[in-house]
């Protein structure tokens, strides 16, 4: 019974060991820099980030401004009223 014992302990040994050897000898995906710039935008579409300047997204850009320009004419943010002790 024993042995039995010590064998099954054994072998959850070699393979708690041999887990994390292979956790440990993973290459680490480092992620690639972009640079931000104004008026480009930056495509994942691929799986890897690339900055995109074309005049499509130029357009798809201006567009986009002028939606959030038009939705934001009428937010108006007042201050909080003063607290009263």
């Amino acid at each position: 019974m024993e042995a039995r014992r010590s064998l099954s302990l054994l072998i959850a040994l070699v393979l708690a060991a041999a887990a994390l050897w292979a956790y440990g000898s993973q290459r680490r995906r480092v992620p690639s820099l972009v640079p931000i710039r104004d008026g480009a935008t930056i495509d994942f579409s691929r799986g890897a980030a690339s900055v995109r300047d074309g005049p499509e997204d130029k357009a798809a850009i201006d567009a986009a401004v002028k939606k959030m320009d038009e939705a934001s004419k009428s937010v108006v943010f007042t201050p909080d009223p003063p607290k009263t002790k």
